[in-house]
């Protein structure tokens, strides 16, 4: 376990809670859906929220979490072909659908949803299902990709359910795995977000999201077939083109309205932004640009932890207390938006041993939140040679003549006890002659 040593004086002030400052909020647009978000897709943070927390209904943003569960539970079928059950491609009226008061299976398709026209009995590959799931949004390959996975839709969507809920997400509940309309089939955008940042950190995703065109190969019953994006953000040429945009998916129903969860990066920053409940895709388009292009114009900060200054004391462990010169002071930058509202700051040493040379790594200045867990560490090297002082020399002479003394002591013991075994087993071989 490495010892965290403290020094009185400024560095008992770093070490000390502190109170971040007010940078003033982000000027983010009046956005125009029912609800939005912004996170950091690293650490999670909330950056923007308007509702947040009210249930909206996703629409083919379920998409994400289909493929997340796939990807995490069964990979399997992206590397095997499936058969196209009956059950995956029944379809039905949306008039029909909600005169019935919604009893029909949750998962039958819509006759004028999304499909890349399926066929029962037909054989595709699960790596093309998974294509058409994200790029062009197809509700036939869900649910094909859902009965390749469990025994049946429903059961797939049990397992779907429960996985969600292990993942953090309390107010969720999916009745289907493409999204098309229900009344008991619904999220936030705090657990959509919750599920991409989940998605990002899986890199087949994260490339499928990016895929502006694919073809899928010929089947038994089909030529071959070509998917297109949906998500302008991503097209170039494009009206809404965002180059920042990672990739992401959308979503449009009747009862949801327009909807988009995608992630960005600029500026080293990765992001996720959810948008839910417009009435037109451009105006969504609109305010997810500017919700973040708010987030990547916010100014980089600087917070000097010690000011730039020619000797600085600082202890290195069992070397003692050593001079340092700081000409840039140590220091850390920031956006306001992101850093906690409280941290502890200290110095966990490196160096063990004299000469410490130019370029050493001294140790690292680490920074804890509340709760205690580490949110980054910022090494600190050695600007020149460092040279013990003769307090410190005599000090590493005396614990090498004392280690030396204490070698010799047991050295000496074992060599005693040794001849006195060898004495005894030589008295011990006379007797028995």
């Amino acid at each position: 376990m490495t010892r965290v040593f403290l020094i009185s004086g400024l560095f008992s002030l770093l070490l000390g809670l502190f109170t971040v400052p007010s940078y003033g909020d982000i000027p983010f647009p009046e956005t125009r859906g029912n609800a939005a978000a912004v996170i950091h897709a690293d650490s999670g943070k909330i950056l923007y929220a308007k509702d947040i927390d009210k249930k909206i209904y996703p629409a083919s943003m379920t998409k994400i979490a289909t493929a997340l569960f796939i990807l995490k539970k069964h990979p399997e079928v992206l590397n095997r072909f499936i058969t196209v059950k009956q059950d995956a491609i029944a379809s039905i009226t949306p008039q029909a659908k909600k005169q019935s008061g919604y009893r029909s299976p949750p998962h039958w398709l819509e006759t004028d949803g999304v499909t890349i026209q399926l066929q029962n009995k037909e054989e595709v590959s699960g790596w093309d299902l998974f294509h058409a799931l994200l790029i062009c949004s197809a509700n036939d390959a869900a649910n094909t990709l859902a009965t390749a996975c469990s025994e049946s839709v429903a059961e797939f969507m049990k397992q779907l359910n429960t996985f969600l809920r292990e993942l953090g997400c309390e107010h969720t509940h999916f009745n289907n795995p493409h999204g098309l309309h229900h009344p008991n089939h619904y999220t936030t955008a705090r657990d959509l977000t919750r599920i991409m940042r989940e998605c990002l950190k899986e890199p087949l995703f994260r490339q499928v999201i990016r895929t502006t065109n694919y073809k899928m190969a010929p089947t038994n019953l089909s030529q071959e077939r070509v998917l297109n994006l949906t998500n302008k953000l991503i097209l170039p040429g494009s009206t809404y083109y965002y180059p920042p945009a990672l990739g992401g998916k959308t979503g449009t129903t009747k009862d949801a309205g327009k909807n988009l969860i995608f992630a960005a990066k600029k500026h080293g920053r990765s992001i996720i932004t959810i948008a839910a409940g417009y009435p037109a895709m451009g105006e969504l388009y609109e305010d997810v640009i500017a919700l973040c292009e708010g987030v990547f114009n916010e100014p980089l900060l600087r917070r000097y932890l010690i000011p730039p200054t020619e000797k600085y004391t600082l202890r290195l462990g069992l070397l003692g207390k050593v001079s340092i010169p700081l000409p840039q002071g140590v220091y850390y930058d920031f956006y306001a938006s992101e850093e906690e509202e409280h941290q502890t700051i200290s110095f966990v040493p490196h160096a063990t041993k004299f000469p410490i040379h130019r370029g050493d790594l001294l140790g690292h200045w680490v920074f804890r939140g509340l709760s205690g867990m580490q949110i980054r560490a910022e090494p600190l090297y050695a600007s020149e040679t460092i040279q013990p002082s003769i307090t410190q020399k005599f000090r590493l002479y005396a614990k090498r003549a004392v280690t030396s003394y204490r070698t010799y002591i047991v050295l000496t013991l074992i060599l005693l006890y040794y001849r006195k075994t060898r004495m005894h087993r030589h008295k011990s071989s006379r007797y028995y002659l």
